[in-house]
């Protein structure tokens, strides 16, 4: 006999890359959902006993709209490193 788990499993999806990566998070996020699955978003409390981190491989084929991958262009702009001023 198997006995389910009472406590519901709760998934936070973390979105690293370009726009075409937070669309398949929200595609992820909207059928895990539909399965009665709680779902967050990049939540900063460590609640979620899932976490999916959702990133792009680079595709071996090139891209004609532009000279590099959409996916290489970061979503999020970190702080640049300290300079020594002259």
């Amino acid at each position: 006999m198997k006995v389910r788990n009472s406590t519901q499993n709760k998934v936070n999806v973390i979105t690293l890359g370009c726009s075409k990566n937070i669309v398949d998070s929200e595609v992820l996020m909207g059928q895990l959902q539909a399965n009665d699955i709680a779902v967050t978003h990049e939540s900063t409390k460590n609640d979620a006993n899932i976490v999916i981190i959702n990133t792009c491989g680079l595709s071996t084929t090139p891209s004609r709209k532009a000279s590099t991958p959409s996916c290489a262009t970061p979503t999020k702009k970190w702080p640049a490193a300290s300079k020594s001023s002259t």
